[in-house]
């Protein structure tokens, strides 16, 4: 850069040398172009230097004005990254925090514990991060997909707000209709996260509660409910048998067959009013007689991959 900066000081001191000449040939006087005096030689070079100096101070300058001005850029980047982290979290946070007030809701109104809503989206966490490493998943099961899964996993029951009391409360078993009408609250819940989804385009957790509150009781051999019809582009629901059909194996949105293993384990594991609860070991004997039944073989696969962690979570989330 320096020997750049030098030649263009010659060549400006050229240019200086025969603009002056030029003017003074203008004004009468015949100076010749150049002079090899060594008074006249001596002045070009000091000129030349002079020039040289001022270029490189320019650059000096310039280049110090660019650091400061990269450094400042760089500076108020970082402040906009960690403010616009903080925000995300904090936005996190409070859908989180929403989203868990929104379960309690429909828990209160059942026999689930509060900590039942706990252990559900830890489980459902653990099992999709499983997933993760499983290739035929890696590619839908990201960094995001899971954040959604731990934040929507706590509204697959959110419908329950729309059964009455004296069939969520009822001790005994449930009569055939009784059943029925317990089968809605997948359409009610999952109704309400459409139309949530809907409102508040691009929340991608709302669009995973969609998928877990109507299809959380799906099975992989296309047993469950609700069932399915399609009308066009629509899609309409119903829980009456012969109207429309369940869905089976991959055609339930991954999420709720992740909540279903994760919903059922912590149904066995629990204490209800109907039943003690189950050890680890037999809940366990207990799900795996339902591999390719009522559970996706491969989220079976992922969950008993990570059996450690799923005791962990089962221990510090206790009723």
């Amino acid at each position: 850069m320096d020997q750049q900066t030098l030649f263009l000081a010659v060549l400006f001191a050229v240019f200086l040398q025969v603009l002056l000449v030029l003017v003074s040939r203008i004004f009468g006087d015949n100076v010749p172009w150049f002079s090899f005096a060594i008074a006249d030689y001596a002045k070009f070079v000091v000129m030349c230097a002079l020039i040289y100096s001022s270029m490189l101070f320019l650059i000096s300058i310039h280049r110090r004005s660019q650091m400061q001005l990269e450094q400042k850029s760089s500076t108020l980047i970082q402040d906009a990254h960690v403010r616009i982290a903080a925000i995300a979290e904090q936005n996190i946070r409070i859908q989180k925090e929403s989203v868990e007030g929104f379960a309690k809701i429909s828990e209160a109104r059942d026999f689930s514990s509060g900590q039942h809503i706990q252990r559900m989206k830890e489980y459902a966490k653990a099992i999709a991060s499983a997933l993760a490493f499983n290739p035929k998943y890696s590619q839908i099961v990201t960094p995001q997909y899971i954040l959604d899964i731990h934040i929507a996993a706590p509204l697959h029951d959110i419908g329950k707000v729309g059964t009455k009391d004296d069939i969520l409360k009822k001790r005994g078993k449930l009569s055939g209709e009784e059943f029925e009408l317990m089968k809605m609250h997948t359409i009610i819940g999952g109704d309400l996260m459409a139309e949530l989804e809907d409102k508040l385009p691009g929340t991608s957790f709302f669009v995973r509660g969609r998928e877990i509150a109507y299809h959380h009781h799906q099975r992989w051999d296309g047993t469950g409910y609700p069932n399915i019809m399609n009308f066009g582009g629509s899609v309409a629901y119903f829980v009456e048998s012969g109207v429309g059909r369940p869905l089976r194996g991959e055609e339930i949105p991954l999420s709720a067959r992740i909540i279903a293993l994760a919903d059922v384990y912590d149904a066995l594991r629990s204490r209800r009013v109907y039943k003690e609860p189950f050890s680890h070991e037999m809940a366990r004997d207990m799900i795996l007689q339902e591999r390719g039944k009522h559970f996706d073989p491969d989220v079976l696969d992922a969950f008993f991959s990570i059996e450690t962690e799923i005791l962990q979570i089962a221990s510090s989330f206790k009723d």
